[in-house]
């Protein structure tokens, strides 16, 4: 996948908090007296351990895997006559060669890949199983099954085998789902790259899911910003995605760009999307978490925003995974204008009839789960999963969040009820987007 750093994306700041592991390498029963190795390892590190020349030819090997309490998990038995030992610390495990006094049969080494061409399993077996369009293969003492992958179709395995050291790998490929439309209506000149047009002059775009696309607003009059028109109720709103004339994104569901214009003098002006100005009512369903807003929500504060180029969050789309049990989706933010959040992520909620209050905006750090987000691309995109072990059940709710600083100016909202001026933290969410399933 040439755009893999969208589902993908580098832990960052978030590496400290992943669960670490404590693996050790024995061998008994060689010549030699060998230490005890231990390494302590991270969730999904690959681990390696050379092994000893004697035991090369004539031993086994035994992993007992271990959970967090201590309490012994089923352990697994193999052969290897290789160099190298590897595993894919998922708990924490003991690693036991036994040399003995006769050969063993020579056994493959099996590296099994993802998307990604992340290592996220070693086996050993003695047998190589040929058929690849089933998404579980079936080792001599293991099966291994194709993860799902949000949005993408598996198509099968890749197999290569290196007999000269009994090494094999398989690989999980995948294609793109369905074929994404996006509409540029309204935008005089437009220039598309990375989607094709469904026919000459035509305002729809097509492409694969997670392909780069660029928008090019350089030819439209008075541009100043791009946005996404959404329906909400039945009622049309718009989502602030991008500063840039030229905005390029990944394409994860279809949408409807629109120019967001700036027309009039220096001191009398008015934002327009679709010839029509823009107000607070018509930017998708944002609500602020830590402050009023009855004086956020205005027309005269959007402007201040827009002037500002402040940060805009909106949730593009959200899919339920029935095979693993989770939700993932994307969120943008327009994150290329002057002020950059200090923080952003999903607040997130079970659906159920006691807890609506998310749908009508009343959703706060105190009635949902923050889930914070480490990374975000150059787009703005950004990617969240929540599966059925972060304790949710039902259809889930999701709101994009942020924090940023910013001075408001707002008219008749102090004690004294003078003109006022605020430095907040503001909290900031954009509209709900439901899953289609149930957790």
């Amino acid at each position: 996948l040439t755009q893999s750093n969208l589902l993908e994306s580098k832990v960052g700041d978030a590496y400290p908090y992943i669960r670490q592991f404590t693996v050790k390498f024995d061998v008994t029963g060689g010549t030699d007296d060998y230490d005890t190795q231990t390494q302590t390892v991270y969730y999904g590190d690959l681990v390696e351990f050379t092994i000893p020349e004697e035991a090369r030819n004539n031993a086994t090997f035994s992993i007992q895997y271990y959970d967090d309490e201590g309490n012994a998990l089923p352990a697994t038995k193999a052969t290897y006559n290789g160099e190298t030992l590897q595993r894919v610390a998922k708990s924490n495990m003991d690693i036991t060669v036994k040399v003995s006094n006769k050969a063993q049969a020579e056994g493959y080494k099996v590296q099994i890949k993802n998307i990604y061409g992340t290592v996220t399993e070693v086996i050993y077996s003695t047998t190589l199983p040929d058929t690849l369009n089933s998404a579980t293969l079936t080792f001599s003492s293991d099966t291994v099954t194709a993860p799902v992958v949000p949005f993408y179709n598996f198509t099968g395995w890749t197999k290569s085998v290196n007999e000269a050291d009994h090494t094999a790998t398989y690989t999980a490929t995948y294609n793109a789902g369905d074929t994404l439309t996006f509409d540029f209506e309204g935008i005089e000149n437009a220039k598309v790259s990375g989607a094709a047009a469904t026919a000459e002059g035509a305002t729809t775009y097509t492409t694969a899911f997670d392909t780069q696309v660029t928008i090019d607003g350089s030819e439209v009059a008075n541009f100043y910003a791009w946005a996404t028109e959404i329906n909400v109720g039945g009622v049309t709103k718009y989502q602030i995605a991008s500063y840039k004339k030229k905005y390029s994104f990944y394409a994860v569901t279809g949408e409807k760009f629109v120019p967001v214009t700036r027309t009039g003098t220096e001191s009398n002006y008015t934002y327009t999307v679709n010839n029509e100005e823009l107000t607070a009512a018509k930017v998708d369903s944002v609500y602020y978490i830590d402050a009023d807003p009855s004086i956020l929500n205005s027309d005269a504060i959007l402007k201040q925003k827009l002037d500002a180029k402040a940060p805009f969050i909106s949730t593009i789309s959200a899919k339920m995974n029935s095979d693993n049990n989770a939700a993932t989706g994307y969120c943008r933010i327009a994150y290329d204008g002057e002020i950059k959040p200090s923080e952003f992520g999903v607040l997130a909620r079970s659906k159920a009839t006691t807890q609506q209050d998310i749908e009508n905006g009343a959703m706060n750090l105190g009635t949902a789960t923050k889930f914070k987000s480490a990374n975000i691309l150059p787009s703005g995109q950004f990617i969240f999963t929540i599966n059925k072990t972060n304790g949710f059940s039902r259809e889930v709710l999701f709101r994009g969040y942020m924090y940023y600083d910013f001075t408001y100016n707002f008219s008749g909202t102090n004690t004294s009820g003078n003109d006022a001026s605020a430095n907040l933290n503001v909290g900031e969410t954009s509209g709900y987007i439901a899953t289609t399933a149930t957790v």
